[in-house]
């Protein structure tokens, strides 16, 4: 018989002795949006507000009872990943936010019960995203739902560099030989040595790339653009 179960921080339940009660669910948070009257105009507009909400998702468990509840505390806590058996590539961003409180079941007291609460952030990625080696007007496929913001690694460049993806370009200027290269991290929005010890986000202006769901082409431009990679970060809902 095959249970249902939860990946949390790299731990499967099933190796904590935690089964869910019922299939995995399959979660969507909620958007957060921002409602705003206009003068003169008739109802509201809907305006998105960024993509990093989390909404709570209560899951009910069953713990076999000679598993120790306390390193199940333990490991039932803080920020990380949680992957649900329903969606076994996929993974979200989450936190455990409740108090965990068990309690037996069973007319021979086998069998603990409760729930676990994680505030899940709504958007999904691939567990195993693939990193690969790009030149200048190479074709990217984006086939989640949003736009996504990846990583783009340039080994060995230095000078002056352009990387554009989606209507939006990054110039790096002066970049030193000495520091390898550089690693550009269009999702958190900052810039790194190649060994990413430096911030050098004071070098580059412009927009950070983005590659729109769908087909589209990255553009790579310098005198010395040194071996590129990128590191996928496509998303679902």
């Amino acid at each position: 018989m095959s249970f249902s179960y939860f990946v949390w921080n790299g731990t499967n339940s099933r190796d904590m002795g935690i089964y869910l009660d019922g299939p995995a669910p399959i979660i969507r948070g909620k958007e957060r949006v921002i409602e705003q009257t206009v003068l003169g105009r008739a109802g509201t507009l809907t305006l998105p507000d960024g993509e990093d909400n989390y909404e709570p998702y209560i899951v009910q468990v069953t713990v076999r009872a000679r598993e120790p509840i306390s390193e199940i505390n333990k490991w039932l806590r803080g920020d990380g990943y949680v992957t649900f058996s329903g969606e076994p590539d996929r993974r979200q961003k989450a936190r455990v936010i409740n108090q965990t409180q068990f309690k037996k079941i069973s007319k021979h007291l086998s069998y603990w019960e409760g729930p676990v609460q994680f505030r899940c952030q709504p958007l999904k990625e691939l567990i195993h995203e693939p990193e690969y080696t790009i030149t200048n007007g190479a074709q990217l496929t984006n086939l989640g739902d949003v736009i996504e913001r990846p990583v783009i690694t340039l080994a060995g460049a230095y000078g002056d560099l352009t990387v554009g993806a989606g209507g939006k370009t990054l110039t790096i200027t002066g970049l030193p030989q000495e520091l390898g290269g550089c690693v550009i991290d269009c999702g958190a929005g900052y810039v790194l040595s190649y060994d990413q010890t430096q911030l050098i986000t004071n070098l580059s202006s412009g927009d950070f790339p983005e590659i729109p769901v769908g087909k589209s082409a990255l553009s790579i431009s310098g005198s010395h653009t040194g071996i590129v990679t990128i590191g996928r970060r496509q998303r679902w809902l």
